[in-house]
Formats: C-alpha cells, sequence, structure tokens
C-alpha cells in the first residue's frame, strides 16, 4: 500500500466516525421528537391495541 492510501482509509474512517456521532446525536433527539406524533398517527390508522389513549376506544370482540 502507498502513503497515500493509508491517508485516505484514515480520512475515511474519521470522516465516518464523525458522521456516525452526528447521526447519533440528531438521530435520537429527531427520533425523540417525533416518535409521539409517529405512534399516535399509526395508532389512529391502524387502531394499534397496547397504546392506549383516551381518546381511542379499542373494540375487543
Amino acid at each position: 500500500m502507498r502513503i497515500s492510501d493509508i491517508f485516505y482509509l484514515f480520512e475515511l474512517f474519521i470522516l465516518m466516525i464523525t458522521a456516525s456521532i452526528f447521526v447519533l446525536k440528531y438521530g435520537v433527539i429527531l427520533f425523540w421528537w417525533l416518535s409521539s406524533p409517529i405512534r399516535r398517527f399509526f395508532q389512529w390508522i391502524f387502531y394499534l391495541p397496547g397504546w392506549d389513549e383516551p381518546w381511542i376506544k379499542h373494540t375487543n370482540s
């Protein structure tokens, strides 16, 4: 391997670490912020059991 290949791999490695930290940091915040409306939206569509909200009545036959 040449020196340029090693530097290229090292730069790619640092870029991957930086991107993963960025995605983890802001992905968790975005998921936490979006999880409640998305959960209520799917619950409103599919009437999923287990997530009991007062404005949804489950009809269990």
